[in-house]
């Protein structure tokens, strides 16, 4: 997946709750070249509270090895949910800088049913069966010059495992650094453009899950998860077109589109000094296309009967496909196409469930004594979203109030799409 590029790979110790364990290899001469790697077998036992690596020093003819140290504190076990949290920062016993993209990979678990539970990067993604490889990011943590210099440590990074039983369990690393401060990045947000303008406005909320996947020049191709807040980040190498796409990998019961262009070619070039400019303005603006011919639901502070203009009757109401309410109406009037609105009137009802009125509002008056009997379908997505906004996943109780101002008590189950 990645291509030869100057990077070096390596973590040669952690120290944790006073466990050490260093390879006391020397560094070996090895022919001037971009890349050096070091493999790392890591344990760690939950209820002992320990953390060990043994690393095992590994020529590259393409570079020199390097040696950097992770240092571990702050274990932390949940019981409940079966996680274990440490925090890890990066200490360079290297002899010159090391500069950013820098990511720690994890893999190899034993048991494989351990697995990292906030990784930055996965690779490779959508293999069935295949290894899951965890990245973590360190790039923007390497200092305020984003150079890591010798014997300088770095900010801590949260490594949260999850691991059934709270079982000790091993795994194999390595990390990857650039050797100069000429690679670049590509990055950008992820957002849900409520106005469609392509442009991420102050009250509108990000988009943290999915993945976007980047075709390089010479047509390598990595693919790396979105962060929760809605960041997402991937290294450059080579000047030249790079192609991105974003799948928010999400099921929703209303068509998704997008405000920005989906995939996006972006063109990273060089200075006169050889290094890459970094694009991080890469964003994916996301909203729901909800499809023509519903009404949506309109929200006020008036009182519900102020509300009403004609005469009609309630015989029938309910939910349908999470997100739509179908109302069975009958009204008087000359033909069955008379126009109907819905009204939420007031706020949130602070009651456990919550509730809502809701007023569905006959919109025309004629002289026909004609009666019809029809389904009135209303888009309640606006609805939905803001209960989700305020209260998170639950049940919301619908009192919808007829003409008479008699009330249907509907049940609404709101989640959000997996």
């Amino acid at each position: 997946m990645k291509s030869s590029r100057m990077l070096l790979a390596s973590v040669l110790c952690l120290a944790l709750l006073g466990l050490t364990a260093c390879s006391d290899s020397t560094v070996p001469e090895t022919p001037a070249g971009n890349v050096g790697v070091v493999q790392i077998e890591g344990s760690l036992d939950p209820g002992a509270g320990t953390f060990v690596l043994k690393t095992l020093d590994l020529t590259n003819p393409d570079g020199p090895p390097v040696r950097v140290q992770l240092v571990g504190s702050g274990l932390v076990t949940d019981p409940e949910l079966e996680t274990v949290d440490l925090m890890v920062a990066l200490r360079s016993l290297h002899y010159a800088p090391l500069y950013a993209p820098a990511t720690i990979w994890l893999d190899q678990f034993q048991p494989g049913s351990v697995s990292v539970l906030n990784a930055d990067f996965l690779y490779p993604w959508g293999i069935p069966g295949g290894p899951e490889v965890f990245g973590f990011d360190y790039s923007e943590l390497l200092g305020d010059d984003q150079i890591l210099s010798p014997e300088e440590t770095s900010e801590a990074k949260l490594w949260r495992f999850h691991s059934p039983g709270l079982g000790a369990f091993s795994f194999g690393a390595h990390g990857e650094f650039g050797l100069n401060p000429g690679m670049g990045q590509l990055g950008g947000l992820c957002f849900q453009d409520e106005n469609r303008n392509g442009v991420h406005d102050a009250d509108e909320g990000t988009l943290g899950h999915g993945v976007v996947r980047v075709v390089a020049p010479d047509g390598e191709v990595t693919e790396v998860l979105v962060r929760p807040d809605g960041q997402w980040t991937a290294e450059a190498s080579a000047p030249g077109l790079y192609e991105v796409s974003y799948d928010p990998m999400i099921d929703t019961f209303v068509p998704i589109a997008f405000s920005t262009p989906n995939p996006r070619q972006v063109i990273l070039t060089e200075g006169p000094d050889g290094q890459l400019h970094s694009f991080l303005d890469a964003n994916f603006g996301m909203y729901t296309d909800v499809p023509p011919g519903w009404p949506v639901i309109q929200f006020t502070e008036e009182p519900a009967d102020s509300l009403h203009y004609d005469i009609w009757d309630l015989q029938e109401a309910e939910i349908q496909g999470h997100w739509l309410l179908e109302l069975e109406v009958g009204y008087t009037g000359c033909n069955p196409n008379h126009p109907f609105s819905l009204w939420m009137t007031g706020g949130f009802m602070e009651s456990n469930p919550v509730q809502v009125n809701l007023v569905p509002v006959h919109d025309l008056m004629d002289d026909c004594d004609a009666y019809w009997s029809t389904t009135r379908t209303f888009n309640m997505w606006p609805l939905r979203e803001r209960f989700l906004d305020a209260y998170g996943p639950g049940v919301l109780i619908l009192n919808v109030l007829d003409f008479q101002g008699e009330v249907t008590r509907l049940e609404w189950e709101i989640y959000p799409e997996d």
